[in-house]
């Protein structure tokens, strides 16, 4: 099984990333779409060019949406040589005009990403009422309103399996909210995302403590 986390992103999250990835000797390979470059400018812009990672045969490449072939994504490989850079990277993919990405060991292959791009999109339409229930629909008493889907997050995500060990995905559902997916076969690679809370703060239950960091489902 795999093992995960949705939630709202937070720089200190893509900085745990970072730190698992190099803790393990790893470097990482971020595949964006290449218009978060090519529409970016002054030193964001140097930022994503400085880090792509030069291909020799065609860029890597997916279209979403059977029914239109001509609607073609074009990725690029990136890779970030210090954590600014990658904290910055996820940024952009988060941010209002973000776009699907997903962060990987360096060792995984463009057809991997592709691979892994291709099946949490395949996901998220189905995804879509557990997100609107609990988050994107305001609630209000007295309303008559449909019974819960049951839906779960973990069900659904169950069967993406990062062939190299984990994978971070950015910029699905409505980019701009920010929610992202961690996935990893390992479940201590999902706690380390969470430092411990500060002895200097009151002790709080471990579901608030999630609460206040933006976990939508962990598994």
């Amino acid at each position: 099984m795999n093992h995960g986390v949705v939630m709202f992103r937070r720089e200190e999250t893509d900085s745990h990333i970072w730190d698992l990835a190099m803790g393990r000797g790893q470097f990482i390979a971020v595949y964006a779409e290449r218009r978060l470059e090519q529409s970016a400018d002054g030193s964001d812009r140097e930022l994503w060019t400085s880090s792509l990672a030069p291909t020799t045969g065609e860029p890597p490449r997916y279209t979403p949406f059977p029914d239109y072939p001509e609607y073609v994504r074009e990725y690029a490989r990136y890779q970030p040589a210090y954590d600014a850079p990658f904290v910055e990277m996820c940024r952009d993919s988060t941010g209002y005009s973000g776009a699907p990405a997903v962060a990987l060991p360096a060792t995984a292959s463009e057809e991997e990403a592709m691979r892994l791009l291709r099946e949490l999109d395949a996901i998220a339409g189905a995804a879509w009422p557990y997100m609107e229930e609990n988050f994107y629909v305001v609630r209000r008493r007295h309303l008559r309103r449909p019974e819960p889907s049951g839906i779960r997050l973990s069900s659904l995500m169950g069967s993406i399996h990062p062939s190299d060990g984990w994978a971070y995905f950015l910029g699905f559902f409505r980019a701009g909210d920010g929610v992202v997916v961690f996935l990893s076969d390992d479940a201590s690679d999902v706690e380390g995302l969470f430092e411990p809370t500060d002895a200097g703060h009151p002790r709080v239950r471990r579901a608030d403590w999630l609460y206040d960091r933006g976990v939508i489902e962990r598994w």
